[in-house]
């Protein structure tokens, strides 16, 4: 059944790149979805894709600035998975590029309609996020529009690289008409005419007298 509300309430953790060092922060977002697909299957697929984003992606990364290339390096070679963002990871940039991603992975079988997120170093304001939102550095192409499940760097050297050895089909999260078996059509030639037409000559007995009479 389409068009059904659903709320979603994840809370995770993550580290804070600044300039004097990391802050671990603590995020709770309270989210309002409507289910798009008549299919329960994609709908479930789409609400395992944007629990894989928020738990997998986001949680226990560290959220930094793209221009900070030394600093993610500097992450990357101590083994932390950075999640780079075209501002500084403040509260609004996080909750607005978590609006735009969850969109993007859900590809129209579900919808994200409105967004709300708050974080213990926050001060208390929670951030408000819909579609009616000016998409400020959002704007420019970048993995918060992408329907991959990536949003981490990969190892870089001068820019930011993303990561690509990650699908959903690698993670068992495709939709149903991506898991069908293909359908497979058979073309047979033959060299030959299957039914030849009939000779054109005639039957002809031949009688001999019998000399023996």
């Amino acid at each position: 059944m389409s068009y059904v509300r659903l709320g979603f309430n994840p809370q995770f953790f993550a580290g804070v790149h600044t300039p004097d060092g990391v802050i671990m922060n603590s995020y709770h977002v309270d989210m309002q979805m409507m289910t798009v697909s008549n299919s329960s299957y994609d709908q479930n697929i789409a609400l395992a894709r944007i629990k894989y984003v928020i738990f997998e992606e986001f949680c226990n990364s560290i959220f930094i600035e793209e221009t900070e290339t030394d600093a993610i390096a500097a992450y990357q070679a101590a083994g932390f998975k950075c999640v780079a963002f075209p501002a500084e990871p403040v509260d609004q940039i996080v909750g607005l590029a978590l609006f735009f991603k969850l969109n993007s992975i859900a590809e129209g079988m579900m919808q994200i309609l409105d967004l709300n997120l708050h974080s213990d170093a926050g001060g208390g304001v929670t951030y408000l996020h819909n579609d009616d939102e000016e998409p400020g550095p959002f704007d420019d192409d970048g993995w918060w529009h992408g329907s991959n499940p990536i949003c981490s760097v990969g190892k870089q050297t001068g820019k930011v690289v993303p990561i690509a050895d990650v699908t959903w089909k690698s993670l068992d999260l495709e939709w149903d008409d991506e898991t069908d078996e293909p359908e497979v059509e058979v073309e047979i030639i033959i060299d030959k005419d299957l039914f030849p037409e009939k000779s054109s000559a005639e039957n002809v007995v031949e009688f001999k007298p019998n000399d023996k009479k």
